[in-house]
């Protein structure tokens, strides 16, 4: 994957070709999944986080060949156009604490949370 002018990003999976055979038509999801897909792709892969996507996308090609979103089987959540400013805090969920930006953060922001709460989304109870 190469973003704007970064280095070409590239991750490459050896294994034997019968392991890609595809028994069932399955969607490629660009940007964010399904709540129900990404809960099970966390844990048959083990991942740490699920986040979707949150910028613009344009331009966007596949072995050389255009995508054009607009003609996407499924769409969710998709709005024509670029915004200038990205809320990465739409939609965020810190359990009654307040989300700030953050560019340290993998996923660009932070819960504060609550007196009495802790963890990534202040889900935790906090007992000390």
């Amino acid at each position: 994957m190469k973003i704007d002018d970064n280095e070409l990003q590239a991750v490459a999976n050896s294994g034997p070709k019968e392991t890609f055979d595809l028994a069932t038509k399955n969607y490629l999801y660009i940007g964010g999944l399904p709540a129900a897909v990404a809960s099970r792709a966390k844990a048959a892969f083990h991942l740490k986080q699920t986040l979707s996507f949150k910028g613009c996308l344009s331009d966007f090609h596949i072995n050389d060949m255009v995508i054009d979103f607009d003609k996407a089987e499924r769409k969710e959540k998709i709005l024509d156009g670029c915004i200038n400013s990205v809320d990465l805090c739409r939609g965020v969920q810190c359990n009654g604490g307040l989300c700030v930006a953050n560019s340290a953060s993998s996923s660009g922001y932070t819960c504060r949370c609550p007196s009495g709460y802790k963890g990534i989304h202040c889900q935790q109870r906090n007992f000390s």
